[in-house]
């Protein structure tokens, strides 16, 4: 249960970083926005709070699984119309 509920912290901190990245158009940009500021975010609250094992940082701010993530979440979004004007591709 424990890793169910750091799963949706982490996404639910990924869909926080997405928001504050949103805009119309440029979707690479803000996409890769907001995987740096995904990572950094991580990075401090890991040091200030979880003190998590290396190998889990190195996890959760992976290219492959973040991006994957930002792409569901933001696809979602756009479905539901919580994206609504110009280019919401993150």
């Amino acid at each position: 249960m424990k890793w169910f509920q750091v799963a949706q912290k982490v996404i639910g901190l990924l869909a926080l970083v997405i928001s504050l990245v949103e805009r119309p158009g440029e979707g690479t940009a803000k996409k890769a926005e907001a995987l740096s500021a995904f990572r950094a975010v991580v990075n401090i609250i890991d040091k200030e709070l979880w003190n998590a094992p290396d190998w889990l940082v190195n996890f959760l701010t992976a290219e492959g699984i973040v991006s994957s993530i930002v792409d569901f979440l933001v696809a979602n979004a756009n479905r539901l119309g919580i994206f609504t004007s110009g280019d919401s591709q993150a």
